[in-house]
């Protein structure tokens, strides 16, 4: 009886000491669990950086205007007076300046496209009221404000027969660079390339010729007669061929000669 007892007891024990431990252990696991934060799983979201717009800087630049007050040049020839004046206007016509007059002779002239304050211009005859009796050839880089003269250093036939320039025909300036300039005078063609500095004389095409409408009419640039300069053009490349294209049949005669006796 006493050894049933001592089992029942031994067993009741070990039923108390598994349900102490299970409990001990339970307990333990939920102080597991509530001692985890609870967190909540984030979703990454990536970050934008919005700089404040700094406008870019911008640069005018002014340039002269050619649509609203263009510099515009234009010539003159009174033939009771026997004056041929250049005039140059600052404010697309308006109102004019004169920059040159010129007795018993037209004024022929050039200016630079690119640059139109840069003006060549010359006279187209002999100038019996100048002190020398002679013609000059001009530059002025202001418009006619500052003018010099750039004569010297062209030492045609009639120059080195008589000491003075007579006449004129026509100025050309290069399209592209203002310094080179032809220029037709007494009968001869001469060529500068640093703007009038030093000249040269120059081998001429009849093309050159295609400026020359006449002399003593109200507005052009030049002012030499068509058939002559064929025929100065014919006698400077020594080639009778160009002779035919003139109109005059005198002075068709007299290139052919001047061609042939070369």
């Amino acid at each position: 009886m006493n050894n049933k007892t001592g089992l029942a007891s031994i067993i009741i024990s070990l039923i108390v000491a598994l349900i102490i431990g299970a409990g001990l252990i339970g307990y333990d696991s939920l102080k597991k669990k509530r001692s985890v934060p609870n967190v909540v799983p984030s979703t990454s979201i990536p970050t934008t950086i919005i700089s404040p717009t700094i406008p870019t800087p911008t640069t005018t630049i002014s340039t002269p205007s050619t649509t609203e007050n263009p510099i515009l040049y234009k010539t003159s020839w009174d033939d009771k007076a026997l004056i041929g004046s250049l005039y140059i206007s600052k404010d697309g016509g308006k109102s004019w300046k004169l920059i040159h007059k010129q007795y018993k002779g037209q004024v022929v002239y050039d200016y630079d496209k690119n640059n139109p304050q840069i003006i060549y211009y010359a006279d187209s005859g002999f100038n019996t009221m100048a002190e020398d009796g002679g013609i000059g050839v001009y530059k002025s880089m202001d418009g006619g404000e500052h003018i010099e003269n750039i004569a010297k250093g062209i030492k045609t036939r009639i120059r080195q027969e008589v000491g003075v320039l007579e006449s004129c025909g026509f100025i050309k300036i290069d399209p592209i660079n203002s310094n080179v300039v032809d220029i037709y005078i007494d009968g001869e063609f001469w060529q500068s390339k640093d703007g009038g500095h030093t000249w040269a004389k120059y081998i001429p095409n009849i093309s050159d010729c295609n400026i020359c409408q006449g002399v003593y009419l109200q507005n052009t640039q030049s002012a030499c007669d068509k058939d002559r300069c064929i025929a100065d053009v014919a006698i400077a490349r020594n080639d009778s061929s160009i002779c035919n294209q003139i109109q005059a049949k005198n002075l068709k005669s007299y290139c052919q000669q001047e061609t042939e006796t070369k």
